[in-house]
């Protein structure tokens, strides 16, 4: 019988576990396994129980009816009462978890995030052209402030919060919620490491990768990339993830590329351009690193504190087209931050791993048990 410690994976699984969360979920499952005892408790739609049913039952029904979504505040009701029946009688337990479900006395939740409700309703409140791009904006507003009032809940009876950027621990503390209990813990990229071959590489090319093309700024990237090819007629723009769009002297769309096969891409470009209207964290841009690639990001969550601006690329401070395309011919002729984020790698393959991240988690846990928290 294994000595580690018993822990809780309570996640809200796709059908293909590998693209759940887009790897997210998996990453961090896996490497958990490494310290803990891991128990996987599946709460998601593809998990055969009742709930499931009753789930798509009520998605379809609000799809017919044209009614906007619960923020799934019934989800998490129906959960709680299948996790309550059986774990109700244990011993106390840690979990992970990234909704607020279960919240009962023996469950000692760890939340693991990229952003809260709070971000929302903030978005919602005062940056409509931004909250337009966030993902919750088909939401009711009365769903909205429901499921605030139970995260907040959850957040000030967890035992901690695993934030997974800088900007994310700063906003939870501006909130108000104890800052004892927020951690910073980072994400790991999902590409595979040992495939990075920077041989390739002419000098000339710039990767962009999301398939939510509007969200990710992408029309954007295309018109600053137009005016920068005037300037400099060698230039090639890669554009993973959406369907083709207009043809574009210099412009490659190469659709929903597979994970396995990103790797192509980021070997052969040069820099990595996603200025996003809204990233909460943006796993991407540590994966662009990570493959010697200098970055251009927007002055925005995460992205200032991924990107070192000057150093490791460069920060967009206006969505101005004309800004962008002199970033990119000016990222592309920096050698000094090509060199300087190549030299980091190492760095980057210790900090942007998944076992990095489970092994900040670790300690904080087994800190909390040690002192009987």
């Amino acid at each position: 019988m294994s000595d580690k410690q018993q822990l809780l994976f309570v996640c809200d699984w796709d059908h293909d576990r590998k693209k759940s969360w887009s790897g997210t979920h998996q990453g961090i499952y896996s490497a958990l396994q490494r310290y803990f005892e891991v128990q996987d408790i599946d709460i998601g739609q593809y998990n055969g129980s009742i709930y499931s049913y009753i789930s798509k039952l009520r998605r379809t029904t609000n799809r017919l009816f044209h009614k906007k979504a619960d923020m799934g505040c019934a989800n998490l009701a129906h959960y709680r009462k299948v996790i309550q029946s059986e774990w109700g009688g244990i011993q106390t337990l840690p979990s992970i978890q990234f909704a607020e479900c279960p919240t009962q006395d023996n469950i000692r939740s760890y939340f693991y995030q990229d952003m809260s409700v709070s971000v929302v309703k903030d978005l919602h409140d005062s940056n409509v052209d931004i909250f337009k791009y966030c993902g919750f904006q088909n939401q009711s507003y009365k769903a909205i402030l429901k499921r605030e009032k139970i995260q907040s809940k959850a957040y000030y009876a967890s035992a901690g919060i695993f934030c997974m950027g800088e900007w994310f621990r700063k906003f939870l503390i501006d909130k108000g919620i104890p800052k004892e209990k927020i951690y910073a813990v980072g994400a790991g990229i999902n590409l595979d490491a040992t495939k990075i071959n920077t041989s390739k590489k002419a000098g000339n090319k710039i990767l962009f990768v999301g398939r939510d093309f509007e969200r990710k700024n992408g029309p954007l990237v295309v018109d600053a990339f137009k005016l920068a090819k005037n300037k400099r007629a060698d230039i090639e723009l890669y554009i993973a993830g959406p369907a083709p769009r207009e043809e574009i002297e210099g412009v490659h769309w190469l659709g929903d590329v597979p994970t396995d096969k990103l790797s192509d891409y980021f070997n052969l470009c040069d820099i990595f351009c996603m200025p996003s209207k809204f990233e909460a964290y943006g796993i991407v841009f540590i994966e662009a690193l990570t493959y010697g690639l200098p970055c251009i990001g927007r002055n925005a969550f995460e992205m200032p504190y991924l990107i070192e601006d000057g150093k490791t690329g460069y920060i967009l401070n206006e969505e101005n087209a004309d800004d962008l395309s002199r970033l990119m011919i000016k990222l592309l002729d920096n050698k000094e931050i090509k060199e300087n984020v190549n030299e980091r790698r190492q760095e980057y393959l210790e900090k942007y791993s998944w076992d990095a991240v489970a092994k900040r988690m670790y300690n904080v846990i087994s800190k909390d048990i040690a002192k009987g928290n």
